[in-house]
């Protein structure tokens, strides 16, 4: 078990600029300061919607969301549904939850 710590380095205001990760790297953020949104996380642009809801992660997973800008659907880098939001499809409790489509 690693027991090192995730170190995490911010600005005054709140936004995060590294995270050191327990594998030895270092994840940098680049925060866009008109939007006060991170444009890039570890050199991976970011992308967003009108609404300022995240479209795309560092890792290339897209999301879309509902009416209430709360996420319906995470895909992965292939389009794939991999979590969809379970009040839409069974009106549960409305988690994130992993279910085919």
């Amino acid at each position: 078990m690693d027991l090192r710590r995730e170190l995490i380095g911010g600005l005054p205001f709140g936004n995060r600029e590294s995270v050191n990760v327990r594998d030895g790297n270092t994840i940098t953020y680049d925060v866009n300061e008109l939007t006060n949104r991170y444009a890039s996380v570890g050199g991976s642009a970011l992308e967003y919607d009108a609404a300022g809801n995240l479209t795309k992660d560092r890792l290339g997973y897209g999301y879309s969301y509902d009416y209430e800008n709360g996420i319906a659907e995470i895909n992965d880098v292939n389009g794939t549904v991999v979590a969809c939001q379970g009040a839409l499809k069974t009106g549960h409790d409305g988690r994130v939850q992993n279910q085919p489509v």
